[in-house]
């Protein structure tokens, strides 16, 4: 996207990527320093919240001072994401299961990684590049936002990408089930004679306010446990 926007500008290409590495720096140094939020799920998701708004920004931008500003931000925030998940991870996790858990762990965040990056290049080049482009589909409709010509695709697609993850940082704070969760007031209860797991009240709470990767990825954390519960005791 950079290069494309920039004329191929390999100058440009390489500041924004120092930036990237000296916000990521940076924000790692003042963690160490501050120690982070006291409650983690705050850290996880306010660092997920300003992470993206920035990395919006970085899409919505067509100037390298907007590039390196935008993107300096979004990897100083990152480091708060990093740390608050690994926290919570290594509190929840009992101490003799914890090397399987995160095996596992591992293995299913990056195998969306993997697919994403087959998928990206074609949609890149086959829909947003060539939607974007003047006459294109999507060119009336975020062309003021984003412009057309070469790169606007991609800087639309990528921007629509984080607005997702914002969105669902928001909508994660919205939830009530999320809060009792973070004040550590959340227990499995009784319904029907039946308890009623995380997962599962998350996913009636969603019914008001939906949030799909979080139910989805309560319930794989629940079974895990129990898979990894159950073997460690044969």
């Amino acid at each position: 996207m950079i290069l494309a926007r920039s004329g191929n500008n390999t100058a440009i290409f390489a500041s924004v990527h120092a930036a990237t590495a000296i916000g990521g720096t940076i924000g790692g140094i003042l963690l160490s320093i501050w120690g982070g939020f006291q409650r983690r799920i705050h850290g996880l998701l306010l660092g997920t919240i300003l992470t993206f708004t920035s990395a919006i920004a970085f899409g919505l931008s067509n100037s390298t001072p907007l590039w390196l500003i935008t993107t300096f931000f979004a990897a100083l925030f990152w480091p708060i994401i990093g740390s608050s998940e690994q926290s919570i991870w290594l509190a929840k996790i009992p101490s003799q299961i914890q090397g399987r858990v995160f095996a596992a762990r591992f293995l299913m965040t990056q195998m969306p990684v993997l697919i994403a990056l087959g998928v990206t290049g074609i949609l890149a080049d086959r829909v947003f590049e060539p939607a974007m482009m003047l006459g294109g589909s999507l060119a009336p409709l975020l062309g003021g936002l984003f412009g057309t010509g070469l790169g606007s695709g991609m800087a639309a697609g990528f921007a629509r990408s984080n607005f997702r993850f914002f969105q669902v940082g928001n909508k994660i704070i919205a939830a009530k089930i999320i809060r009792e969760a973070a004040k550590n007031r959340l227990k499995p209860t009784l319904l029907s004679g039946k308890t009623v797991s995380i997962a599962k009240r998350t996913q009636i709470a969603a019914r008001e306010t939906p949030i799909i990767p979080i139910t989805t990825t309560s319930r794989i954390c629940d079974r895990l446990g129990l898979i990894i519960k159950h073997r460690s005791h044969q």
